[in-house]
């Protein structure tokens, strides 16, 4: 595995975003990586109906966050002994997200599910949505209320190369929990086939599934099971994560490719809106 260097935590001073903040330093320390804090002023002129001349509110507001972020940063150096460093920008929280983790190179970008500010919330749909749009790396969505080490992670693979990054990118955040890798078999494939041919292709399909899991997990480090299911993927993934209380879920999505990536699409975003406990999306056509 290469060596994380920088991770990203942005920021919109709600209690959830504090979260987020307190888990990158957390993950930072654990991989002696340096944390940047970014916080996003909206800027004025995106309020529809606005008449007045935003540019001096502006940067005041800029100001104002540069006053409260500074100290946001040296009190997290100070207690997690991780080097910081705070940065504050104007424009759509989304895109300056993406922009300034391309232009810094941060390996991880770590947001809150949930803020409360109407108007800068992380929340998915809009802010947390769009940044996994826009942003090709390995992002972790924050809403457990408990920040401390992960104990369990459920991992979904699919067997591509995508699943040998996300198993390592668990290791990275998360390397004393037991990790569950899950690979789940959709029953619609085979519903156009005769009912005597189904059984045989299910269970032909779960052998091969199976071999693949083993395979998958023969190096992989620490405490860690795989798992074969059948069922509608990211429904069958929630179940499975609420029922052994995971406290984080592992799924990759896939680039452009037509209907498979949008199908991958839906289950990534279903199990990062759903979800109970933090949820850490990667690429899943990635190398490790």
């Amino acid at each position: 595995m290469r060596a994380v260097t920088r991770i990203l935590a942005a920021t919109d001073f709600s209690p959830a975003a504090e979260r987020a903040m307190r888990r990158a330093a957390l993950i930072a320390k654990r991989l002696g990586a340096e944390l940047h804090l970014l916080h996003v002023v909206h800027p004025l002129h995106l309020y529809p109906g606005q008449e007045i001349d935003a540019g001096p509110l502006d940067e005041a507001a800029l100001a104002a966050a540069g006053e409260r972020l500074g100290p946001l940063a040296d009190r997290l150096a100070e207690h997690y002994a991780i080097p910081t460093r705070a940065v504050w920008r104007i424009g759509r929280a989304y895109s300056r997200i993406a922009e300034y983790a391309r232009d810094a190179t941060a390996d991880l970008v770590v947001v809150g599910a949930h803020g409360e500010n109407t108007l800068l919330r992380l929340v998915l749909g809009s802010t947390t949505q769009r940044l996994l749009g826009a942003r090709s790396g390995p992002t972790l969505i924050v809403r457990n209320a408990a920040v401390v080490p992960y104990r369990r992670v459920l991992a979904a693979v699919d067997f591509r190369a995508g699943s040998r990054a996300t198993l390592d990118w668990v290791r990275r955040v998360a390397d004393e929990a037991r990790v569950d890798a899950v690979h789940v078999l959709d029953p619609a494939i085979g519903l156009r086939l005769p009912a005597e041919q189904r059984e045989p292709l299910n269970a032909e399909m779960r052998g091969i599934a199976q071999s693949l899991m083993d395979s998958l997990l023969a190096d992989t480090p620490g405490e860690r099971a795989g798992h074969v299911e059948t069922g509608h993927p990211s429904a069958r993934l929630l179940e499975l994560a609420q029922d052994w209380r995971c406290d984080l879920i592992a799924v990759g999505r896939r680039g452009q490719g037509g209907i498979e990536e949008f199908l991958l699409g839906s289950v990534c975003k279903a199990v990062a809106q759903a979800a109970d406990c933090d949820v850490l999306v990667t690429d899943a056509d990635a190398p490790a």
